[in-house]
């Protein structure tokens, strides 16, 4: 019933230092363009004596509400045949998130700096709004343009 199988790693901090979590999902259905997959710790639930007559294992899922993941089988982001690939996964995200932490953290320790011992009203008032949200000002940090402009594109 469960002839594929599928991964994904994700990086948990423990008592015991980081550890690579390995979740594993099992696929039930198939279509030209994408595999339907359950997480392995529902496997118990597809038993003969919890499903109707003649119906499919995808079909169960539904009923049942079960989660049922959609994966891709051009370029999948989720899950992976290999757990090479769901490694090779985890550490292209990582590198990614390191980079939005550190542009965020430029961010924040400008802000901090310029704001320390000031309030609101000592800064800029924009001419915009925020969220396009109707009274609700905005204020500007001063010369903070260039720093926004090296990390994020504006169009």
């Amino acid at each position: 019933m469960f002839d594929k199988v599928f991964f994904k790693m994700s990086l948990t901090p423990t008592e015991d230092g980081l550890q690579i979590w390995t979740d594993t999902f099992l696929a039930i259905h198939e279509t030209s363009c994408y595999w339907f997959a359950i997480p392995e710790s529902d496997r118990g639930f597809f038993v003969p004596a919890l499903t109707l007559e003649n119906e499919t294992p995808y079909q169960y899922a539904r009923r049942t509400k079960r989660k049922i993941h959609r994966i891709s089988k051009e370029n999948s982001r989720f899950a992976f045949e290999t757990k090479e690939g769901a490694f090779q996964h985890l550490m292209f995200l990582k590198r990614k998130q390191l980079q939005h932490m550190k542009r965020d953290m430029s961010f924040i320790e400008r802000f901090l700096t310029d704001a320390k011992g000031k309030q609101f009203d000592d800064f800029r008032d924009d001419k915009g709004w925020i969220d396009g949200a109707v009274g609700i000002p905005s204020k500007t940090l001063p010369d903070t343009k260039n720093l926004v402009h090296k990390h994020l594109v504006f169009e």
